[in-house]
């Protein structure tokens, strides 16, 4: 089946308001799997991660727009059952790049747009060679150069949804809602 998962990366200094873009805050319970709908760590690069589980809902367009508002995030999607995804780098309101990938046919399609930065190009061109090399032996091969959205996020951050890194997660909850009646609060 496959994960289905999105995992924001902020500055540290920009904890608070990425927690306040998707409307949730730090709860004291720990989520070593990453198993509740929405969990953050403090990366191994200092970066802020924020991993939420697509099962429960992906990153709503309202989100995406707020997240924009920050001075920089990186944004990976990931949905390994149809092997697509997009990994997307914002900074100062603004998408500076952004490539995406489908595999969903068998024929893999990569999709930079923007100023994709030449390491992640040059990371494409050593997957592809790596595909190519076990392609010509024959059999069933894995996907290599659907890797290019984490190994480009893992690059950047240090951090890989699918690596123990023994990164400590620890479960976001819901802003509470405040009742109507207690306007003064």
């Amino acid at each position: 089946m496959g994960f289905n998962i999105w995992n924001i990366a902020v500055p540290i200094a920009e904890k608070e308001a990425a927690l306040a873009a998707i409307g949730v805050v730090e709860a004291d319970q720990a989520d070593e799997d990453c198993q509740s709908p929405c969990s953050g760590a403090v990366g191994p690069k200092g970066h802020y991660i924020i991993w939420k589980n697509g099962r429960h809902g992906d990153v709503s367009p309202s989100e995406l727009g707020a997240l924009k508002k920050l001075t920089e995030a990186l944004i990976l999607n990931v949905y390994e059952g149809i092997m697509c995804g997009e990994l997307i780098q914002l900074r100062d309101g603004a998408e500076v790049w952004r490539i995406a990938y489908e595999g969903i046919e068998g024929t893999p399609v990569f999709m930079p747009s923007g100023n994709v930065p030449r390491e992640v190009l040059d990371l494409y061109e050593d997957l592809l060679s790596k595909q190519a090399a076990e392609d010509g032996k024959g059999g069933m091969s894995a996907d290599h150069t659907f890797e290019i959205l984490s190994m480009s996020f893992q690059k950047a951050t240090s951090f890989k949804y699918d690596i123990s890194s023994g990164t400590e997660f620890y479960v976001l909850e819901p802003e509470p809602i405040k009742p109507w009646w207690k306007f003064w609060q």
